[in-house]
């Protein structure tokens, strides 16, 4: 049902891993990675039992415990959109966690999906957006940059100030543009395809400029993730751009 009207790229699954940054175009949502790690985040973990078989010698060999959402499938052409596997690939791409605990995926997609009502989410399927589900999708990706670089914000959430002898990335705006291209699009900001700063100078000018100088308030912290979330870049890692 996934693959269902959508075209493979061949060779290039095995040059650009998911775990890895994008090439410069082509879709990515058929290779093998893409395509299970969309299944197992729309998978219920735990849901099933006197589910695991035995060996010759009667040894208990275990099942992997996963019940399949299908309403979740078939999808938009880029499996991003859908909203579990946007919160799966932070848990990759922040935590380094190749699998999310089951409470943490939900908890974290709800705070995209939910109810209005409850004060957080949008009232929406995992593979719908409105109006709504990139304010949510852009507060849920920085409460990952939170939980592992907690000391990197003020208390409502801009940049705190910051200096090192580093050369290049000694300034709170500098650091977190810098980690920006290597949490979303999996490489520095002058690695391929860029192979200078020119990126970095621009969104490091219109943070400085426009959002409270450096260290950056709120807002520029918000827009800078607004900005790499839907980047071409970033959903070409995983699909169409």
């Amino acid at each position: 049902m996934y693959l269902q009207n959508r075209t493979g790229v061949g060779g290039s699954c095995s040059l650009y891993p998911i775990q890895g940054p994008a090439p410069s175009g082509g879709d990515l949502s058929t290779c093998p990675d893409r395509v299970t790690q969309f299944i197992k985040a729309n998978t219920f973990l735990s849901r099933l039992a006197n589910i695991n078989g035995t060996d010759g010698l009667g040894n208990s060999i275990p099942s992997p415990n996963r019940f399949l959402s299908v309403q979740a499938i078939p999808t938009t052409l880029n499996p991003l959109y859908n909203h579990r596997f946007f919160v799966w690939r932070h848990y990759a791409d922040f935590l380094t966690r190749a699998e999310p605990d089951e409470a943490g995926l939900d908890w974290w997609t709800k705070e995209i999906t939910g109810n209005p009502i409850d004060g957080h989410g949008c009232n929406v399927g995992v593979d719908t957006d409105n109006p709504c589900t990139n304010g949510w999708r852009i507060s849920t990706s920085r409460s990952f940059w939170v939980a592992i670089h907690q000391d990197w914000f003020t208390g409502n959430y801009g940049l705190v100030p910051y200096t090192s002898t580093d050369p290049v990335y000694n300034t709170a705006n500098k650091r977190f543009l810098r980690w920006a291209y290597k949490f979303y699009l999996q490489r520095e900001p002058n690695g391929p395809p860029d192979n200078n700063f020119d990126g970095f100078n621009f969104w490091l000018t219109d943070l400085t400029n426009n959002y409270g100088g450096d260290p950056a308030n709120q807002d520029g912290v918000r827009h800078i993730i607004d900005m790499f979330i839907n980047s071409p870049e970033y959903r070409r890692r995983f699909g169409q751009s």
